[in-house]
């Protein structure tokens, strides 16, 4: 999935396997750099048994919603950003992220990811 110009875009998805398997939710986003997202130096980080180098880590959390619910169920991410060089606070930067979540009863929801404190969405989803 290509990053919005700013915030994140995503999908949900069933995927694919048996009735009970997880829910696959990816997408990108794009965003200038917070202090709380840059690293003091890059660090190793293992992806996919591939090792690299990441500048920033943005948090995102997944908030899953159901109608009869009293509260969302929240899956927090921490997604990096690739590169060997530090990013400054004030640069733009995308990334893109993929994750399975537990595979939810028969209903119909809603999805939201979050960036910043920033609710992007939403997605319906209806689960059979």
């Amino acid at each position: 999935m290509k990053p919005p110009p700013s915030g994140v875009a995503f999908v949900v998805e069933a995927s694919g396997g048996p009735a009970n398997a997880p829910l696959v939710v990816h997408g990108a986003f794009a965003k200038m750099v917070a202090p709380h997202d840059s690293l003091p130096h890059p660090a190793s980080v293992r992806d996919n048994g591939v090792d690299r180098q990441a500048s920033v880590v943005i948090p995102l959390t997944i908030a899953i919603l159901g109608l009869e619910w009293n509260a969302p169920r929240l899956y927090p991410l921490a997604v990096p950003v690739y590169g060997a060089t530090r990013v400054a606070q004030g640069q733009s930067v995308t990334g893109q992220f993929a994750t399975g979540i537990p595979q939810l009863p028969p209903g119909q929801y809603v999805a939201y990811v979050l960036m910043d404190g920033v609710p992007y969405g939403p997605q319906k989803l209806q689960v059979q």
